[in-house]
């Protein structure tokens, strides 16, 4: 997912929503398949990387229901590029421990959705059994990030200082939250603040040199 900060914004590639805690799964390391942009509520969901998992799966969208008798779903979009369904796209599809490829067939709009076929589906029983679960895409498939957003994926490790260029610490994660995308940042002394990923706050992110310039109320690195 791309995100992008509120009130004036810097803005962040959607690939996932907005920044939560990583959730430990197993087997994969994801992001949310769109980008988000400084003050936008959105941003990506990563999971650790595994042997089997080595990069980051990029999160699209999760099976809802069922839809009618001839094998489509429901899906809830989680990108902010939906044109990347069309017949013949590969996804995969996980949920818990279980995982298996998936070819689109077809594709309909529908209100709040998409509804979507895959070959092989052919009937309500058989699409029933993929209720629940996620459909993601490996990471070198990524749509690239428009200007001025950032997938939730990149910002990991990115180095933070402030306007004088001394050191606050490093970044964790890029997550949702009630109020707004939020920048997880490990501090120096060892502790994770909550920064909200607004302009404000958000002076310049540097992908070149994988920096951020913060500008900081006082005393929030120490709450």
């Amino acid at each position: 997912m791309v995100v992008s900060s509120g009130a004036k914004v810097a803005r962040c590639a959607r690939c996932a929503r907005s920044w939560e805690p990583p959730r430990p799964r197993e087997a994969r390391r994801w992001s949310s398949g769109s980008a988000t942009r400084i003050g936008r509520a959105q941003a990506e969901r990563i999971l650790q990387p595994t042997a089997h998992w080595p990069g980051f799966m990029l999160l699209v969208a999760i099976v809802r229901r069922p839809h009618g008798l001839a094998g489509e779903v429901s899906v809830e979009l989680v990108t902010e590029f939906p044109e990347r369904f069309v017949p013949g796209a590969k996804l995969t599809w996980t949920r818990g421990n279980e995982t298996r490829g998936l070819e689109v067939a077809s594709v309909r709009g529908h209100p709040g959705r998409l509804l979507l076929g895959f070959t092989g589906i052919r009937d309500a029983e058989a699409a029933r059994a993929l209720a629940g679960g996620e459909l993601s895409v490996g990471e070198e498939e990524a749509f690239p990030a428009p200007a001025g957003f950032y997938y939730s994926h990149e910002l990991e490790g990115f180095s933070c200082e402030d306007s004088r260029g001394r050191p606050l610490g490093l970044v964790a994660g890029l997550g949702r939250a009630p109020a707004g995308p939020m920048l997880t940042v490990r501090t120096t002394a060892g502790r994770e603040v909550l920064v909200p990923f607004v302009q404000e706050m958000i002076v310049k992110i540097d992908r070149g040199a994988r920096r951020i310039v913060l500008e900081l109320p006082e005393g929030l690195l120490d709450l």
